[in-house]
C-alpha cells in the first residue's frame, strides 16, 4: 500500500510538471505563429508612425521595437525593406549615424525627410552626406536646410535619378 501511495505522489508530481510546462508553452501555438510572414510583413507596415509623429531613428519606434519582440519577428522586420526606408532626420538627436547607416543598408528606395537648423549642423551635415551618398536610392525627399547645410545642395546635381 505504500508503495502505491509513493507511486501515486510521483504521478500527481509529474503530472503537476506537465501543467506548468503546458501553461508555459501554450502560446507557440497561437495562431500568430501559424500566420504567413507576409501577412505579418503588412501589418508591421501598418505600425509607421506618421511623419509629424516619427522621432529620429529611435529604438523605441517601428521598425526599431519590432526586431526585439522573437526571432520570427526580427526576421520578418529585417527582411521587409520597405519598413526600413523612411528615415527622419531632426535636429538636436544625439548618436542616430550608426542608426541611420542600418536602415539605408535594410532598405532598397529610400524616403528622406531632413529637418535641419543651423544649431547642430556639423552632425547634421555628416547626416546629409551620409544620405547623399545612396541619393540614387531616393524616391522622396523633403528638405528644410539651414544655410549652412544649403551648400552641400550641388553635389546631389545629376545624382536624383528616381526624383
Amino acid at each position: 500500500m505504500s508503495r502505491l501511495r509513493a507511486r501515486m505522489e510521483s504521478l500527481e508530481e509529474d503530472r503537476a510538471s506537465l501543467s506548468a510546462y503546458h501553461s508555459r508553452n501554450i502560446g507557440i501555438f497561437s495562431p500568430l505563429r501559424r500566420m504567413p510572414s507576409e501577412l505579418i510583413s503588412e501589418i508591421f507596415s501598418w505600425t509607421l508612425s506618421s511623419i509629424m509623429e516619427a522621432s529620429c531613428s529611435s529604438v523605441n519606434d517601428s521598425p526599431w521595437v519590432l526586431t526585439h519582440i522573437s526571432s520570427r519577428w526580427r526576421a520578418i522586420s529585417l527582411g521587409t525593406p520597405s519598413l526600413w526606408s523612411r528615415i527622419v532626420i531632426r535636429p538636436g538627436y544625439h548618436s542616430i549615424l550608426p542608426m541611420v547607416e542600418a536602415q539605408i543598408q535594410r532598405a532598397q528606395k529610400l524616403r528622406i525627410y531632413f529637418f535641419g537648423t543651423p544649431i547642430h549642423s556639423r552632425r547634421q551635415r555628416k547626416l546629409f552626406e551620409l544620405l547623399s551618398q545612396h541619393s540614387s536610392r531616393w524616391e522622396h525627399l523633403f528638405l528644410q536646410l539651414s544655410t549652412k547645410l544649403v551648400v552641400l545642395l550641388p553635389s546631389l546635381r545629376d545624382r536624383l535619378p528616381s526624383l
